[in-house]
């Protein structure tokens, strides 16, 4: 019964787009060649099939998955930093950092925007993730890592400053020029140590090391139209000889592009149904009130840049916060709501008993 209020909770176009990207879902998941079938395991890999179980978050009410979202996210930070983070500078397997750190940022940089909703302990904790983050996408030269926890940085502030509790206009003037300052002295220290520790990420910063693998990408596409229309499948791969190929006659899977990765897996078809419910989504929120909805615009608008540069979907919790988002601008009755309402629906707080209940 919750499932379908939830999903009578859209417009009629809404609805539209979301049966019709969960049918296109499942076409993809049929598009499949027959040695496919050979490599089962995959289909629990966190760039195949499993991930686009996540769109059916547009049919689960939304606002226990924030409520589920908010108290996971408390957990990573206190307990999977330590026990996960600090290992993973030792390990030379960059893609594990850029899977695990995409996780952390998305729950510190929602909890920022959302500040309203939380206690300052828990917002000083989401800061010290998010910028720890930074820091090891800056040591390890993840590039998208970095633009990505910038974005965060940037709408968590902005909302902190003129979206949050009343703030002092001499309070922004000066954090402004403190944040100012920082980049600053940041580029300064950069440069100085641009041969030492952040040697890695200077040496990668003006290395363009994908026009190769996208040039060989269009040049597989292209040699069946109707797959650049519909695409290959979830496993669908293309031809990238010399480029770590992950399968059989050089044959990769994943295009550092997430734009061009919804060409290879579900054609422009794909595409054009992403972008135009992501748009939907933040037309519709525009006018709210409430920063739930205008930290979840910044999310999209965020992902939609993301997406040049790589903004691959994977299983974690980056991807559920993306999905999340869309399903919550597209909720009207949340829209409509305000901070004070949203804080009673996303908080439980323990009733107090009576005395003479407290003494029986």
């Amino acid at each position: 019964t919750s499932i379908k209020l939830q999903f009578e909770d859209r417009t009629r176009w809404a609805k539209t787009l979301i049966v019709f990207i969960l049918l296109w879902h499942i076409f993809m998941a049929l598009k499949y060649e027959p040695l496919d079938l050979l490599g089962w395991p995959l289909y629990f890999d966190p760039y195949s099939y499993t991930l686009y179980l996540y769109s059916l978050i547009l049919i689960i009410p939304a606002l226990p998955l924030v409520r589920s979202f908010f108290l996971v996210s408390r957990w990573l930070m206190l307990v999977g930093f330590p026990l996960f983070c600090l290992p993973l500078l030792y390990f030379t397997n960059f893609g594990a950092i850029q899977f695990v750190f995409e996780g952390f940022m998305a729950g510190a940089g929602l909890m920022l925007m959302t500040n309203r909703y939380h206690s300052k302990k828990w917002l000083w904790i989401a800061a010290g993730a998010l910028f720890f983050s930074f820091l090891v996408a800056t040591l390890t030269a993840r590039r998208n890592l970095m633009l990505t926890s910038t974005f965060y940085m940037i709408a968590g502030g902005y909302m902190i400053l003129f979206k949050g509790k009343q703030v002092a206009k001499t309070t922004q003037i000066f954090v402004i020029m403190s944040g100012v300052v920082c980049i600053i002295l940041a580029a300064i220290l950069f440069m100085m140590n641009s041969n030492g520790i952040f040697a890695k990420i200077a040496g990668h910063a003006g290395e363009n090391t994908r026009d190769y693998v996208f040039l060989l990408f269009f040049w597989d596409m292209i040699q069946t139209p109707l797959d650049m229309l519909l695409g290959r499948g979830i496993r669908g791969a293309y031809e990238c000889q010399g480029i770590d190929g992950d399968g059989y006659n050089n044959m990769r899977q994943a295009v550092e592009n997430g734009y061009l990765q919804l060409m290879l897996k579900g054609g422009i078809v794909y595409i054009i149904a992403y972008v135009t419910i992501f748009f939907t989504a933040i037309r519709q929120a525009w006018s709210s009130k409430n920063q739930l909805c205008k930290a979840s615009i910044f999310i999209l608008i965020i992902q939609l840049v993301d997406m040049l540069p790589f903004g691959l979907h994977a299983v974690n919790l980056k991807t559920f916060m993306i999905w999340m988002c869309v399903s919550i601008c597209l909720c009207p009755s949340i829209c409509d709501k305000t901070d004070d309402e949203l804080i009673d629906l996303l908080t439980t707080k323990k009733s107090r008993l009576p005395d003479w209940q407290r003494n029986k």
